[in-house]
């Protein structure tokens, strides 16, 4: 065996040690357990699927193959075999910069240095280190009342207790969460989607995302900011991140909405300091394949970004737009409105996990909502857009009906 290789594995078992010393293994095997979508999309494997409202996965039409395809044999004519080497932490450097050069400014973000930008393996590995660095056991982390259940997992893992914080039309309720603070509430962060929410559709007004700021000021708080939906909505409000102007705001990007989930590309923007932390647990996963970095880099080089956007922010409007119409015929007065994004919320009068299989007989996928309600459970449906087509959007929800009926 290697120094380097032994030195690793000395490392991990270190690590391995104190997470045993500080969670039980009993409490370590009761928090593992699968994600209500990925668990829908595991006994789904091998049947027939029409009617997919279960993924979260962009359009296939939109997913720009051809472009790739070229990108993909320039990688390699220009890198050859250093394509196929170990990444660095943090990311490519060729990277970074054009995210910051042909990226950032589309989406209303700015940086001061490229060293507060930390290349991830997509929003959820972005997800996953700032909870090992952030997270203690014990600690308190507000979260919205539904949230992304997958955006939270890593915040639990880690030993966090989550306190729901309810949203409507306007996004979180500021106001209830200066009240639990004003109480004595001592979390440690707060995480939320305020654009595009995952999994209602709602939209944070102007006001409250202000509002929150200045709670945030007043209480010390930092602020994660996730917004994988950005880039595929018409005329999002500014981020949190462009209206921080004390540093809370830690930011987490995608581009697994606008240009393909299987990239696994995403990117944190956060002071220097926990920037480095971030490169530092990087070491240790190697972070994002060089060739997937390089291939994105060229991409962004090529401008085809803003095409991108512009197509992708029509189409699921037009999409969108067919689900309402659906819902108001079948699911009348109960669902969220969603303004931009990939989903909303069905509210249903059973539960909807013991009606997967059935749903599955149907030909159709659905995530069962109920465990993205941290407190108050409510029996709901998550639907997403993203993957079916928009002439199967009308039938799908005829028949998810059908499913609750019988």
């Amino acid at each position: 065996m290697s120094l380097d290789i032994f030195i690793i594995l000395c490392y991990m078992s270190s690590i391995l040690n104190n997470v045993l010393k500080t969670y039980s293994w009993g409490y370590l095997m009761k928090i593992f357990e699968w994600s209500p979508i990925e668990y829908v999309s595991m006994i789904s494997r091998d049947r027939e699927v029409e009617y997919n409202f279960a993924s979260g996965s962009p359009d296939p039409s939109l997913i720009p193959v051809k472009e790739f395809e070229k990108i993909f044999q320039e990688v390699i004519e220009e890198y050859g075999y250093r394509a196929f080497l170990y990444p660095g932490a943090g990311g490519s450097s060729e990277l970074v910069r054009n995210i910051d050069k042909y990226y950032l400014d589309k989406i209303g973000v700015s940086l001061r240095s490229d060293e507060e930008i930390v290349i991830v393996s997509g929003a959820q590995h972005g997800i996953k280190i700032l909870s090992q660095i952030l997270v203690e056991k014990g600690d308190i982390v507000i979260v919205e009342n539904p949230t992304f259940w997958e955006g939270v997992y890593p915040i639990r893992f880690h030993g966090a207790s989550l306190r729901g914080v309810s949203i409507d039309e306007e996004g979180l309720d500021t106001y209830y969460l200066e009240k639990i603070l004003r109480e004595g509430l001592k979390p440690r962060f707060i995480y939320l989607n305020p654009t595009c929410h995952n999994p209602t559709g709602y939209v944070m007004s102007i006001d409250r995302r202000r509002h929150l700021l200045e709670i945030a000021e007043r209480y010390d708080l930092f602020v994660v900011e996730d917004d994988p939906y950005r880039p595929v909505s018409k005329d999002p409000p500014p981020s949190l991140k462009s209206m921080d102007r004390s540093g809370r705001v830690i930011y987490i990007g995608s581009m697994s909405k606008i240009f393909a989930p299987g990239l696994r590309i995403g990117f944190v923007i956060t002071n220097k300091d926990l920037a480095e932390k971030i490169k530092i647990l990087e070491q240790h996963d190697f972070s994002t394949s060089t060739f997937l970095q390089l291939a994105m880099s060229k991409a962004l080089e090529k401008n085809i970004t803003e095409a991108l956007m512009k197509r992708c922010s029509e189409h699921y409007d037009m999409k969108r737009k067919i689900l309402l119409e659906a819902l108001e015929r079948y699911f009348p007065g109960r669902y969220t409105r969603p303004v931009c994004g990939f989903f909303n919320l069905i509210y249903v009068d059973k539960d909807p996990e013991r009606y997967v299989e059935k749903a599955i007989e149907r030909r159709l996928l659905y995530v069962p909502a109920t465990r993205f309600f941290v407190e108050n459970p409510v029996y709901s449906i998550r639907i997403g857009i993203g993957l079916i087509s928009s002439e199967k959007i009308f039938d799908g929800i005829k028949v998810l009906r059908e499913i609750f009926e019988e």
